[in-house]
């Protein structure tokens, strides 16, 4: 009788230990680390505008399987694919392979010599109208957003504009509207910085979670600082710069075509997003505007 019991208590407690090694809290996706815990990421999740956290350079993977490293005439053709934990960029810009890292939600590119996140990943400061933020090399901020179907009497009546040979084509198209940011920028760098060159500094709404109209599109934007007029677009400009010294308080509006849905739809989010890259790593500012 006692090797019978001894037998069943046998018995009862590898099963107990069966029932714990199949209930491993571990093999879920507690970690949320990458892919490898479970996370499953397809081409159509990293089709996307990707910012450098360290430089500020931007890729955009598309759709189709090409790479524009920026919005412009004169981007390098690349293409892009994902295989498994890896994505290879074929890219003059960021060639090479990266492995796809997944940690809390937020999806990152990573490779010995870059690090790529979404906007929405990105570590941000942000800031409602009239509030003030500083990073990569400015404190910044933002006073007023406006729209116009016509740019101001101060800008096509200046000698920069009538200098350019360009402006018939950059008319306005059916249905768009000059969308006028109005900033203050303190350099507080030890270096003058340049706004207006394509260069350290840039600017764009966000409208309904992902439609972005930007300074560094191809389409021209129009920045004013006091009599200074700048008109950039593609990868050149008219104007050159406006410069800013160091520890100098400048006010500016930019003027970004977008579309009129922008000013209309009111039930749909909308942000501006700054970057700054003029002193360390750059800085990424976020402005509500609406939810």
């Amino acid at each position: 009788m006692k090797k019978m019991i001894s037998l069943l208590l046998m018995i009862t407690v590898i099963l107990s230990l069966c029932a714990c090694g199949n209930n491993n809290p571990g093999t879920g996706n507690a970690s949320g680390n990458s892919n490898s815990s479970g996370n499953s990421i397809s081409e159509s999740d990293l089709a996307d505008e990707w910012f450098e956290i360290k430089t500020a350079k931007r890729l955009i993977l598309k759709n189709n399987g090409d790479i524009e490293s920026y919005k412009s005439v004169l981007a390098q053709p690349g293409s892009w694919s994902l295989n498994g934990n890896t994505i290879e960029l074929n890219s003059v810009d960021f060639l090479g392979e990266y492995e796809v890292v997944v940690d809390k939600g937020a999806v990152s590119l990573v490779n010995d010599s870059y690090t790529f996140m979404k906007w929405t990943d990105l570590p941000k400061i942000q800031m409602g109208i009239g509030e003030k933020g500083e990073a990569g090399g400015i404190s910044i901020t933002m006073n007023d957003l406006e729209y116009f179907d016509t740019l101001p009497s101060k800008i096509v009546n200046s000698g920069t504009y009538n200098a350019w040979g360009n402006a018939n084509e950059h008319a306005l198209g059916n249905g768009m509207i000059y969308a006028k940011i109005s900033f203050d920028i303190c350099n507080m760098s030890k270096s003058e910085i340049e706004i207006g060159s394509k260069r350290g500094f840039f600017t764009f709404l966000d409208y309904d979670n992902g439609f972005r109209f930007a300074s560094y599109d191809d389409a021209a934007c129009y920045y004013v600082s006091d009599d200074n007029i700048v008109i950039s677009y593609s990868n050149q400009g008219v104007g050159s710069y406006i410069p800013v010294k160091p520890l100098e308080t400048k006010s500016f509006d930019i003027y970004i075509e977008c579309s009129e849905k922008v000013s209309t739809d009111t039930d749909a989010s909308l942000f501006v997003g700054f970057i700054s890259a003029f002193d360390g790593e750059p800085g990424f500012f976020e402005v509500n505007v609406r939810n």
